[in-house]
């Protein structure tokens, strides 16, 4: 046998290489997902009894935002992401608070992402203010220092649905 037979069958045994998939477990997203729902439901709407149409619908859109995560990334980035979640429906909160005219409309609405007034339109607002004047912004404004109320106004945090 000469040389080149023995290349070619050397080269046809060698293993391929794999390429593993990686996979976020649904019940990872799920709690990212409740976990968000109940923050932005407490400080947003005062746990105000919405149909549970009204919240798979929310949650749905949710969803959407910690699916937008890279699986390989997920681990490390999640919980950053949870963060700014809650930080982004606390500046949301803040501006409602602000004139007694403005209100957050109902779940389904405010987390559609085809909605640029509602958690959309705050991604702009949080990027915006990480930084002023040059100096980083603390996280979460502790409630009862009076930057934010710990008690809003209840009309303007829930949604009243017809029966």
């Amino acid at each position: 046998m000469n040389n080149s037979g023995k290349t070619k069958r050397a080269a046809s045994e060698q293993p391929t290489k794999r390429r593993t998939i990686v996979r976020v477990h649904p019940a990872s997203i799920q709690l990212m997902v409740d976990t968000s729902w109940d923050f932005a439901h407490h400080h947003l709407w005062n746990d105000y009894p919405f149909e549970e149409e009204e919240i798979a619908k929310a949650k749905k859109y949710i969803r959407r935002y910690y699916r937008a995560i890279s699986p390989y990334r997920f681990t490390r980035v999640a919980n950053n992401r949870l963060q700014i979640f809650c930080e982004r429906v606390m500046l949301a909160k803040k501006y409602v608070l602000r004139f007694p005219y403005r209100y957050i409309p109902n779940p389904r609405t405010w987390f559609d992402p085809k909605n640029a007034k509602g958690f959309r339109g705050t991604k702009e607002w949080y990027e915006r203010g990480k930084v002023r004047n040059g100096k980083p912004i603390p996280s979460f404004i502790p409630p009862g220092t009076g930057i934010v109320p710990s008690l809003p106004d209840k009309e303007r945090f829930y949604y009243t649905h017809s029966a």
